[in-house]
């Protein structure tokens, strides 16, 4: 009797280890698919905040009493009211705009966020990302949503090509007709895309 005692109890453990170690199981699943739910609706979240961004954006449109441009939203609505002589099409977080002070770029609430170089009769064009704005006299680098990349520290500097920007300290411009060159450099170098200076040989132009 003693020996049957001692089997059932023993079979009687065996099954709780078993019924332990399947809620162990259970709950390691279930925590897994928890975090698996919390992740997906996290990735859904973003989908759609990503989709109403992609789609939140003004379109410029012409006013011909004042033949100047402003922006509304897709509904037709005015967001900014027309006052500028040119404006880029889209403005989604930032647009390059004209006034009778000159080009800029502004974001969606019309503050000024830099002051592009003028290149072309506009702004300067987007080059690898980046364009050059002009703060006090120097010329820097900045995207178009206006995060300065290389601050304004150099007297001229050209668009990058395949990562590298040629740049002057000191100089002045030469007129040639109707379009100049830059000249009188105490020193030109080369930076990348992240303003360090590269192993060119370096020049000195002095006139």
């Amino acid at each position: 009797m003693n020996n049957n005692l001692i089997s059932r109890n023993l079979e009687q453990a065996q099954n709780k280890v078993q019924f332990d170690r399947l809620n162990i199981n259970f709950a390691k699943k279930f925590e897994a698919m928890k975090k698996t739910v919390i992740i997906l609706s996290l990735l859904l979240l973003l989908v759609s905040n990503c989709a109403q961004q992609k789609d939140n954006y003004l379109l410029a449109y012409d006013d011909e009493d004042c033949r100047c441009f402003g922006y509304k939203n897709r509904k037709g609505e005015i967001v900014i009211p027309a006052k500028y002589f040119f404006a880029d099409d889209t403005l989604r977080t930032t647009a390059f705009v004209c006034d009778d002070k000159g080009w800029k770029l502004i974001d969606r609430k019309e503050n000024t966020l830099l002051i592009p170089f003028i290149y072309d009769n506009g702004p300067d064009y987007i080059v690898e990302g980046v364009f050059r704005f002009v703060e006090n006299g120097k010329m820097g680098f900045a995207t178009h949503e206006g995060k300065i990349v290389i601050p304004a520290q150099f007297d001229f500097v050209t668009p990058f090509e395949n990562g590298i920007a040629e740049y002057h300290i000191g100089g002045h411009r030469e007129p040639i007709g109707e379009y100049w060159y830059w000249t009188g450099s105490k020193e030109i170098g080369h930076i990348n895309l992240v303003g360090e200076r590269v192993n060119f040989p370096q020049q000195t132009e002095i006139e």
